[in-house]
């Protein structure tokens, strides 16, 4: 049995956000002095009225206890909602300092191994799996092999195939906060083909994916911080197929309604193997609505193209120059992924 893998880089630009917090004061004037006070109010705009010429009502309260005005509340009140405010906003900014550390410190670069149930076809074939669970762990497994000897793996964490689709996104639901507060985020899935790379990204109408819950999860987020923060998001889909980028959402005359779907071949390996990497990025524009700071951040959500054998899918032709090309690319992304891990000087995008 094949599996494939779920990888989260978690790559960190500092942000600061803040939240706004409302004061509210309500005078009450005692009831055996209402008929007096509001005499007295009256008397005051009156009064106010004769020599500015205009009818507005005061935002200063009157009594009569002492026959005179009491100081004007308003610069008090002033004061003290900038205190708040400012308390509110340092607290935010340290609730966000602290989140994010956590998901420092459970790794900027995060795998995920998830493996499938076996299909059909393979229950009817007689095949069974190759792959062992430790009950105890949920992030180890073993692969057993020819020779019946086991080989043990270690991950962040191992889904295994009786988790569904939810289960594998509450793993990486933490991360869509941290695209709001400023942070690039990239998730991807890499494996051979016919490991379910695409189901787990995408999944059906019925079953959605990590792609179509992150896309909720990031309008519902920015929805309930309505009032605070206003949020832009910009969406677009990108194919890279034979090192050549296409936009799968743009409409012109140059590429038709049929070309815009992604590059699927069949092998003996997959009937509807993806011949591209499949790429969903999520632009997010985020202004405070209280102090006015701004942040840009990218959140890209990737379907890696099956990596495979040439000379075991027995391909030939476009084919065969397909697999180059995927195989080249995959190759690069894990030199760029093994440099980011051991913090070395240049990392060769």
């Amino acid at each position: 049995m094949e599996y494939g893998q779920l990888f989260v880089p978690h790559a960190l630009s500092l942000y600061i956000m803040g939240c706004h917090r409302t004061t509210q004061a309500r005078h009450m004037s005692p009831s055996t002095n209402q008929d007096a006070t509001n005499e007295g109010i009256s008397d005051f705009t009156d009064e106010n009225s004769l020599s500015n010429g205009i009818q507005e009502t005061s935002p200063i309260m009157v009594t009569t206890d002492s026959d005179s005005f009491h100081v004007p509340q308003v610069q008090l009140l002033s004061n003290e909602y900038e205190l708040v405010k400012k308390k509110y906003l340092k607290e935010s900014s340290e609730r966000k300092r602290l989140y994010n550390e956590v998901i420092e410190l459970k790794g900027n670069i995060r795998v995920f191994c998830r493996c499938r149930p076996l299909n059909q076809n393979e229950i009817t074939n007689g095949s069974s799996s190759i792959v062992d669970f430790d009950s105890s762990q949920d992030n180890e497994l073993q692969v057993i092999c020819s020779d019946s000897s086991k080989k043990q793996f270690k991950f962040d964490h191992v889904f295994r195939p009786e988790d569904n689709q939810e289960a594998v996104f509450a793993q990486t639901k933490p991360i869509v906060t941290s695209v709001l507060d400023g942070y690039n985020v990239c998730i991807f899935a890499y494996g051979q083909t016919g490991t379910g790379k695409t189901f787990t990204m995408e999944g059906t109408p019925e079953n959605r994916g990590v792609n179509y819950r992150t896309l909720e999860e990031l309008f519902r987020i920015s929805e309930e911080k309505g009032g605070v923060m206003r949020y832009e998001l910009f969406v677009s889909m990108l194919e890279v197929y034979n090192e050549k980028i296409r936009d799968l959402l743009v409409e012109n005359s140059n590429q038709p309604a049929k070309n815009r779907v992604r590059s699927v071949g069949s092998t003996n390996a997959n009937e509807l193997s993806s011949r591209s990497h499949c790429l969903l990025r999520v632009s997010v524009k985020g202004e405070n609505l209280i102090n006015g700071q701004k942040t840009r951040s990218h959140l890209w959500l990737v379907d890696l193209a099956r990596s495979e054998r040439v000379g075991r899918i027995e391909v030939e032709g476009e084919r065969l120059k397909e697999s180059q090309f995927i195989n080249k690319s995959l190759s690069a992304l894990g030199d760029v992924i093994y440099a980011l891990a051991s913090k070395t000087a240049h990392i060769p995008y």
